[in-house]
């Protein structure tokens, strides 16, 4: 059987202390670090429900631009600038 050499022992051995420290860092560093976008406070607590019964799906994108149509008022409302 052949020994490895001298140099790859101590590589082994320090990657595995390495290792073994970052497993006990890691709970405290995902504490401080959080992924993603921070989270948003305001909003509406329940998302409207858009009914349009007498429109089709490709008539319904098209009444985005119109503001009494299903989508428009939809879009107004959730920039608060809806009237009444």
């Amino acid at each position: 059987m052949r020994r490895k050499p001298p140099f790859l022992r101590y590589v082994l051995i320090r990657r595995g202390i390495v290792g073994a420290a970052a497993m006990a860092a890691a709970p405290a560093l995902a504490t401080e670090c959080r992924i993603g976008p921070p989270r948003h406070c305001k909003g509406p607590a329940v998302p409207a429900l858009i009914e349009a019964p007498n429109y089709a799906h490709l008539e319904i994108v098209e009444t985005l631009g119109n503001p009494y149509g299903p989508n428009g008022r939809a879009a107004l409302a959730l920039m608060q600038l809806a009237r009444g």
